[in-house]
């Protein structure tokens, strides 16, 4: 019997209900007692099963690389009560967890109302009085949160201008160090655009808008992170598949739906192996990670890089379980950067479209894919970008848009356990191709080489309208992509020479350069180094194109691992967006990062 058909036996979508609701009964805050729990429930419930498991511990306080330390947090209870012009509750805890803003410290708050818009821009705060005052404002919630504070405000409300349903209140967070606990002075709620609209109109009409509100919540000492890893095999060469189990308590599919998939999929391969002779990869494993989302990634593998592992590739499970026709959501295979391609890049591809459901055509003998699914190139957004910027090839199955994402609204009505199985049953049977090196036997490999092929040959014809982005992707395959191995593993000496042939060396002069961390950078980073007038000054750069967010603060830092000097820099930025990048931008960002010691100078 094949792996993916023994897996397929072995899942059960009974169980994997059931994970769901558990796990998502825990209110899974980065810095709390309930993730510590949650964590806990994984590698207990994984046991329970027969499975291999670890239980990495770190805590919360250390930083590492730009991810700063963050501050253990607690909480119980809170309301939202409206005393002015009428009376009547605005909100509170039990109808959803995401009524508090993560690290909000707790309080009691009774005041007048004032909508101030924009928190994250400083022209919102020209002749302005705060004190005293409810702030109702949106934007970044930290950025929001410290500049109300240092203004006197009493609390703050923030809400979000567009995005999900208009009911639902949205997840926010602080994310705050332990040293920044004394500006951590009154408390943050959230509230929905209805709410928000509500008050907006009252304060538009001339009515006073007086709000009271309490949130039982405070700080704790040293959190607990952990982190659970499960085995399929041994040996020290290993395919990680990897899924954040963080986020607020009663929401699924960010990221319940990968966790609980993967806490199935662990067990379905150890019954695999039981019921149906599915031998463990020799020499080698598979490694089910439970992690909170990027704080867990970085210290679990640099932990296991210290070890000695040798970790082939990475896939990263988030938001996997959309139920689509509800949510909005394409299901999305999000690719690596183009020089870290990996085998598992074109499995996952035939996989999925192998697990998916289908439907014959009128007529021809291909299937169609009832599913929507589509590839996409590597962007910023989850722990795959940790494996990157460690130079390891990693991608990411994720679901978008959805139209519930981060909002109370996140619901176990829009999950499907049917998706999730099927996504996890093709994950794991690339994850065992890999491990068994199955890759490298027919017809297997030929269908990698071709889709390498046709792959690099799109990849230029994207660009090919732009001579100056063309000769850079160029240069970059030729240089990063068709690298020996890969080229004698899968036999391409033959298309090398002809794809490179019209390669010419690239000699780049002057000041070299690299990144000074570990990981990509966070806005929290940049705010804090840089102060509220330059950050937004930055970010305003960082905000004319959608995408400058995966350049510069998710490709750069991953690209000036190994130096370089400017111009080489701007070419490989060229080469792995497939897009024209403005170089006064490019320019100005580079200088602020060299300014701040986020880059700095080897030569």
């Amino acid at each position: 019997m094949n792996v993916s058909t023994a897996l397929r036996k072995s899942f059960s979508i009974r169980r994997l209900v059931r994970f769901v609701a558990d796990l998502s009964s825990y209110h899974r805050i980065q810095g709390s007692e309930d993730i510590e729990e949650a964590a806990k429930y994984i590698a207990e419930t994984l046991s329970s099963y027969g499975v291999n498991v670890r239980l990495h511990e770190f805590n919360y306080g250390e930083e590492r690389g730009f991810i700063p330390p963050l501050i253990g947090w607690w909480v119980k209870d809170a309301e939202l009560i409206l005393k002015k012009p009428r009376r009547k509750i605005l909100h509170n805890f039990n109808e959803a967890t995401t009524l508090v803003v993560a690290h909000s410290p707790g309080g009691v708050f009774e005041g007048e109302v004032v909508h101030i818009g924009p928190g994250d821009d400083p022209k919102t705060y020209e002749g302005v009085d705060l004190e005293g005052k409810v702030v109702l404002a949106y934007g970044r919630p930290l950025v929001t949160y410290f500049e109300v504070v240092k203004r006197g405000a009493k609390a703050l409300l923030l809400y979000r201008k567009s995005g999900g349903p208009d009911d639902a209140i949205p997840y926010f967070s602080l994310f705050p160090t332990p040293q920044e606990v004394n500006q951590l002075k009154i408390p943050a709620l959230s509230v929905s655009r209805r709410v928000a609209n509500e008050l907006i109109r009252y304060l538009e009409e001339g009515e006073e808008v007086v709000v009271y509100g309490y949130v039982k919540a405070g700080f704790r000492g040293v959190a607990k992170l952990r982190v659970v890893e499960a085995s399929f095999g041994s040996g020290l060469r290993e395919v990680h598949l990897i899924a954040h189990y963080c986020h607020p308590g009663g929401t699924v599919n960010d990221n319940v739906s990968g966790a609980a998939g993967l806490m199935e999929l662990a067990i379905a391969f150890n019954e695999a192996g039981t019921r149906y002779g599915i031998k463990e990869p020799k020499d080698s494993s598979i490694k089910f990670i439970w992690v909170p989302e990027y704080y867990g990634t970085l210290p679990y593998l640099r932990t296991k890089l210290n070890e000695g592992a040798a970790i082939e590739v990475a896939i990263n499970l988030d938001m996997i379980g959309e139920k689509q026709e509800v949510t909005g959501s394409v299901l999305m295979l999000i690719k690596p950067l183009l020089k870290h391609f990996t085998y598992a890049e074109p499995l996952l591809i035939k996989e999925l479209t192998k697990e998916l459901p289908s439907a014959e055509t009128f007529s021809s003998t291909k299937k169609v894919i009832l599913a929507r699914f589509d590839t996409v190139p590597y962007e910023l957004g989850s722990d795959h970008d940790i494996y990157l910027n460690l130079g390891i090839p990693a991608l990411m199955i994720n679901q978008w848009p959805d139209k519930y994402y981060h909002t109370s609204a996140d619901t176990i009505d829009k999950f499907d356990p049917e998706i999730t199985r099927d996504i996890c049953i093709a994950v794991g049977t690339v994850a065992y191709q890999i491990t068994t090196k199955e890759y490298l036997k027919e017809p297997l490999r030929r269908y990698i080489r071709n889709y390498l092929i046709k792959s690099l040959s799109e990849s230029l014809m994207d660009v090919a309208h732009d001579d100056e982005v063309y000769s850079s992707r160029f240069n970059y395959i030729c240089r990063y992509v068709l690298k020996d191995e890969l080229v004698r593993e899968l036999d391409l000496q033959d298309f090398k020479n002809v794809m490179c042939k019209d390669a010419k060396p690239v000699t780049y002069e002057g000041t070299r350069y690299k990144v000074a961390k570990d990981g990509t950078l966070p806005s929290s980073l940049l705010y804090r180094q840089l102060g509220f007038e330059e950050y937004h000054k930055l970010k305003k750069l960082l905000d004319k194109e959608r995408w400058y967010t995966t350049v510069f603060q998710g490709i750069l830092p991953t690209l000036l691992k190994e130096s370089k000097t400017a111009d080489e820099l701007y070419d490989d930025l060229m080469a792995e967006a497939g897009v024209k990048i403005d170089r006064e931008v490019f320019n100005k960002v580079l200088s602020k990062f060299i300014d701040l010691g986020i880059v700095v100078k080897v030569s």
